[in-house]
């Protein structure tokens, strides 16, 4: 997964952001290893690692810690290109979102969209399963700003809760300006939350002509590089780790593979889906452990352990060392 890549999309913005910071963009992404005229286009394609690195840099160097969340702000159908057009054209709201779940894949690798509807709540999350990637809590704030300009682009409305997995800044006014809703910090999760029924919204101005139309032709956009069967086992898993869903069964199911075939396919790519699951639980515990304030115990819930000394004991095997050392001195 290290060659992975990802459209430009709302990254367009971050030369803006940095001048309005006071800071020279081109020296910016030039030392990241992004060429600036890479970034005035945002069907051009980046790896998914670099820019994670290119958003840590630029944090770091402006000062500004919510620098994700103002290169997000810019965010919306639009910056989607031709799956944003498709979503625009949608019947109804949860069909739009589930052009983006379907489609997405065409756009990034390494990280994804998901929707889910949980008792009296419909929750559309981002989360990313890019091994190594730096800058998580940055990549974050960029995917929820955008996805709240897109909710409110398709439901008219603004969602009834975000959760953002960093723990809570100092400056919490940005995060207050642009939401505009319950927030909740440290969360296991980033996601917005709203009512189940606004899935069933019309879409305004949805041409059902220009529908099919997009339909025909998104095939052809975006990455055509056909992904492998581990690739999709990490993405699913990366969805499933804390709905208590991750089990071989359940995977397979959701990719309509028999377990035995699914294991079979997976050697044949050098794995096994306990390699894979074990991966996917370990990156996401260095994700919550260097961003948020949970406690262990509530890390090891949201990666489904028995209890706290089964996930020590699994993060040690894998690691090297124990979750509250790595916590205190991350590599």
């Amino acid at each position: 997964m290290e060659g992975n890549m990802q459209r430009v999309g709302a990254l367009t913005a971050v030369p803006q952001v940095l001048f309005s910071l006071g800071a020279d963009p081109t020296a910016m992404v030039m030392c990241r290893g992004i060429n600036l005229s890479v970034l005035r286009n945002a069907e051009n394609m980046v790896p998914t690692l670099a820019t994670g690195q290119l958003l840590e840099a630029c944090a770091n160097a402006t000062g500004c810690r919510h620098f994700g969340l103002m290169v997000g702000k810019s965010g919306s159908l639009a910056t989607l290109g031709v799956l944003g057009r498709l979503m625009q054209n949608a019947r109804t709201v949860g069909e739009a979102f589930e052009d983006l779940m379907e489609n997405q894949h065409r756009d990034v690798q390494g990280a994804l969209s998901y929707l889910r509807v949980l008792n009296d709540s419909a929750v559309v999350g981002y989360t990313i399963y890019q091994k190594g990637i730096q800058a998580s809590s940055q990549i974050y704030d960029v995917a929820l700003s955008h996805l709240l300009n897109i909710f409110i682009e398709l439901a008219n409305s603004k969602p009834n809760e975000v959760a953002i997995p960093c723990a809570k800044p100092v400056n919490l006014t940005p995060y207050r300006n642009h939401f505009r809703t319950l927030l909740r910090f440290d969360s296991d999760r980033a996601a917005i939350m709203f009512s189940p029924e606004l899935l069933n919204l019309p879409v305004r101005g949805a041409s059902p002509m220009l529908r099919k139309v997009l339909l025909a032709s998104i095939a052809d956009h975006g990455m055509t590089l056909p992904r492998s069967l581990s690739d999709q086992v990490s993405r699913v898993l990366r969805t499933q780790m804390s709905s208590q869903s991750a089990a071989l069964d359940n995977v397979a199911g959701l990719l309509a593979i028999h377990p035995r075939k699914l294991n079979r396919r997976l050697e044949n790519e050098g794995t096994s889906f306990r390699t894979l699951r074990n991966e996917t639980r370990l990156e996401h515990a260095c994700q919550l452990l260097k961003d948020t304030d949970l406690s262990l115990t509530q890390i090891s819930l949201a990666l489904d352990y028995a209890d706290l000394s089964v996930f020590s004991h699994a993060f040690r095997r894998m690691s090297g060392t124990t979750p509250s050392l790595w916590r205190s001195s991350p590599p």
